[in-house]
């Protein structure tokens, strides 16, 4: 009965301070990003993107930049390793837009085909199945759900995989520069360590 009482206590504040503290910063975050997102896209749009210019291509260039970024962290030095995170932090942000970008120039590529292969006469007014074979060269192929789906969880799965790559060590090296103090040392401790966890 104690611990309910305590953990209702404990509840009550943190809804408090997720609606009073968290909440307003939350909207403008979504702002600032949506925002973002469509002026990045625009530019995307509007210059013509290089075929390697893809979400995977951020994803592996980002993480990269652990190393010197944690380099630069064990050399004592802030700002540097402060812009690289900002850095991998935005690129985190533009893989999402560079990848729903390809596969909208994708389906437009498949519509446009659709509609050149739909304004193709069939020879003596037939509509044989087979004729789409012939014209094209190959039958049609769809490609199954479940493979679609393993492409999407694989796009996921690289993208969370590379970012516990960047932040881990990066989080590890800030533990050697925890200061001296006790009851401070213990608390950024276990700070660092609900971080590492988290990710």
């Amino acid at each position: 009965e104690l611990f309910k009482s305590i953990f209702d206590v404990i509840n009550a504040i943190v809804e408090v301070y997720l609606g009073s503290v968290i909440k307003p910063f939350l909207t403008l975050h979504e702002q600032f990003y949506s925002k973002m997102n469509s002026t990045l896209r625009q530019l995307l749009d509007d210059h013509k993107v290089p075929q390697w210019f893809t979400a995977n291509f951020i994803t592996y260039a980002r993480t990269v930049l652990v190393v010197p970024t944690v380099l630069l962290l064990s050399w004592g030095h802030t700002v540097l390793p402060s812009l690289l995170v900002l850095l991998v932090d935005f690129g985190d942000f533009l893989d999402g837009v560079v990848a729903r970008y390809w596969v909208d120039m994708k389906k437009k590529k498949e519509e446009e085909g659709v509609s050149k292969d739909s304004k193709s006469p069939s020879p003596l007014g037939s509509d044989d199945d087979s004729y789409e074979v012939v014209m094209t060269g190959s039958p049609q192929t769809i490609i199954s759900w479940t493979m679609n789906g393993r492409k999407k969880a694989y796009g996921g799965f690289v993208d969370a995989v590379c970012d516990k790559a960047y932040v881990v060590p990066c989080w590890l090296c800030l533990m050697s520069t925890v200061g001296t103090s006790s009851h401070l040392r213990i608390l950024q401790y276990i700070t660092l360590w609900c971080l590492i966890l988290a990710e």
